[in-house]
């Protein structure tokens, strides 16, 4: 929003318009980083807003997150988490972590993040395991399990649903007997997250705008036009 690049016009709001009309949906996105006064620049979307829906009687336009336009546009209905599993095991002397997961993810690998006994923060990779199974080994190539005092590991599916789980190796030494076989970290906090779940459109049913910004809402209802069915294009 009034930016110096790849500003937002009344041409770009225009064509999310026409293309809610000629298809049932757009998705309309505005956003701003500065250190300025927002007020004048949400004014102008504003404005640029109003003047399009009232040169489209059946479009209406709402406002909504990221996550639920992109889900509302595409028509995506399964916002299952990743579902991550996450154990240690010991084998042959190593200590290993091991995650699965239940469901797909956005991406090739869950994200691991490690938090060591001196108060510093790792990023690693991690090993694949065949489609759904990854591991990361604590060795003198890597880290030591026994410098580790917290494990992050965290991912999202590829429709926004994300899953996080953080295991506590202990207040003192982790390490135990080696022994072969799954052992469980302390359990720490672990999230999943569906919010923004709803229900898709209708081909047909009407025309939509989604704008999606993290901007405040103007003061009082939101002007919703009840449109008129979309009528389908020649094919």
């Amino acid at each position: 929003m009034k930016n110096r690049l790849r500003e937002i016009r009344a041409e770009h709001v225009r064509t999310a318009f026409r293309e809610a009309h000629n298809h049932g949906a757009a998705l309309l996105s505005v956003t701003n980083h500065d250190w300025r006064d927002m007020s004048a620049g949400i004014e102008r979307v504003w404005e640029m807003l109003s003047t399009a829906d009232a040169a489209f009687d059946d479009v209406r336009f709402e406002y909504v997150s990221a996550v639920e336009g992109m889900r509302k546009t595409l028509g995506i209905e399964d916002i299952r988490p990743p579902g991550l599993d996450v154990w240690f095991e010991s084998k042959a002397g190593d200590d290993v972590l091991r995650v699965t997961a239940e469901h797909e993810l956005f991406g090739p690998q869950p994200f691991l993040a490690l938090k060591t006994r001196s108060g510093q923060y790792h990023w690693e990779n991690f090993d694949f395991e065949g489609d759904d199974g990854w591991s990361y080994t604590f060795d003198f190539n890597t880290l030591e399990l026994d410098a580790i005092r917290e494990v992050g590991v965290a991912s999202n599916s590829p429709a926004g649903a994300w899953g996080i789980e953080e295991c506590w190796t202990g207040p003192t030494s982790p390490r135990r007997p080696v022994t072969d076989g799954r052992r469980n970290c302390t359990p720490g906090r672990n999230w999943t997250n569906t919010e923004h779940h709803t229900t898709p459109t209708r081909s047909g049913e009407r025309s939509h705008v989604r704008t999606t910004s993290h901007l405040p809402r103007r003061a009082g209802p939101v002007k919703q036009i009840h449109a008129k069915p979309t009528r389908k294009r020649a094919r």
